[in-house]
């Protein structure tokens, strides 16, 4: 976005790319062997997330930037700056500067969000939030708030969704699997350190209505026990 991409897309790459690839669909397919189903609609359902939320993101921006700060990074990876073509081994220590850098920027995000994630794992009892977890709409919000809540890696949470298929809809579980990978804690704690605040508070609100809209329309087909 620095360098000139519009924020609908880019919005959009963020939030597909950790459901849309091979590693989290292989590990979905195969955390799911007695529900296939599961693995296309993640898939489906994360893709037409993305485009829709990051078409909305659009919007939000009104063609103005959303980051927080605006300048512009260096070219680390270019073969050519300030014309001057740069040789293998100096292309090569600028893209570990660049990438040190990137690292440094989203680190402290990154661990602070976790010790959160870890903080709010230990207080809030996984036992009530199931209790509670009955009827067509109070079950996605709940697989919704644990998929926050837990902060799991993409290319693991469906392993642990899996273990939620009884106690919860499939409906919901799905939620669960779209929710996690495109806004929790962790992230919550990125995006507010990149982009400004109004912008984050909405794209946030919107992402958690998609993917509950979402959710519900396939309930509709996946069917599941309701109270």
């Amino acid at each position: 976005m620095k360098k000139g991409m519009p924020t609908g897309p880019a919005i959009a790459f963020m939030l597909a790319t950790p459901i849309i690839n091979p590693i989290v669909l292989f590990s979905t397919y195969n955390a799911f062997t007695t529900l296939p189903i599961m693995m296309p609609l993640r898939a489906a359902c994360g893709f037409i997330g993305a485009v829709v939320i990051g078409a909305l993101a659009s919007r939000y921006a009104k063609g103005k930037s959303v980051l927080k700060e605006e300048k512009a990074p260096a070219c680390a990876c270019s073969m050519h700056q300030s014309g001057v073509k740069r040789g293998k081994w100096e292309t090569v220590k600028a893209v570990i500067a660049h990438t040190n850098a990137e690292l440094q920027s989203v680190g402290m995000y990154l661990i602070f969000g976790a010790v959160i994630a870890a903080t709010m794992q230990m207080a809030v009892p996984t036992g009530v939030l199931m209790s509670i977890g009955n009827g067509r709409v109070l079950s996605i919000v709940v697989m919704i708030v644990l998929a926050f809540v837990l902060s799991l890696c993409s290319e693991a949470d469906a392993f642990v969704a899996n273990t939620f298929i009884l106690q919860f809809s499939s409906a919901s579980v799905l939620a669960f699997l779209i929710v996690g990978p495109m806004i929790d804690i962790k992230n919550t704690m990125m995006m507010l350190g990149s982009f400004n605040k109004r912008f984050t508070v909405r794209l946030i609100i919107t992402i958690l209505l998609v993917c509950f809209a979402l959710a519900l329309i396939a309930s509709f087909f996946l069917g599941g026990n309701y109270a």
